[in-house]
């Protein structure tokens, strides 16, 4: 497989540990803070700046991680499954939350807990 000059593939530095919980720590952080694309992160502009995420690491090496992070085989596709790429890590997660976290009172969670940026409602029908 020939790669272009200048692509992430032919750029790629070896992850480190330590460099793994930083991008772990940006994603949480910007579950967190509300930002309109993830390029607005590492603004510089004074009135939109969140200096933390620059601090961290640079975008272009988060961008790096970002597209190079695979948690399936690329070659293995479900195309029932919407979220195939990201399954393996999904269902392991789930399995570690579910052993290691019972919450203390039944948890309820509907549309109301996260914001949507469209609603979906439910066609009606009016007879006549």
């Amino acid at each position: 497989m020939e790669t272009k000059k200048r692509s992430c593939l032919n750029l790629w530095v070896d992850l480190t540990f330590d460099e793994l919980w930083v991008y772990i720590a940006i994603i949480s952080l910007m579950g967190i803070v509300n930002k309109p694309n993830c390029h607005m992160f590492w603004t510089k502009d004074h009135i939109f700046s969140t200096p933390i995420f620059s601090r961290l690491m640079r975008r272009d090496r988060f961008e790096s991680i970002r597209k190079m992070m695979h948690f399936t085989d690329p070659g293995n596709k479900n195309h029932d499954d919407s979220l195939c790429k990201r399954r393996s890590l999904i269902d392991s997660l789930s399995k570690c939350f579910s052993e290691n976290y019972t919450p203390e009172q039944n948890v309820s969670v509907d549309e109301r807990s996260f914001p949507l940026e469209r609603s979906f409602e439910v066609p009606r029908f009016y007879p006549n």
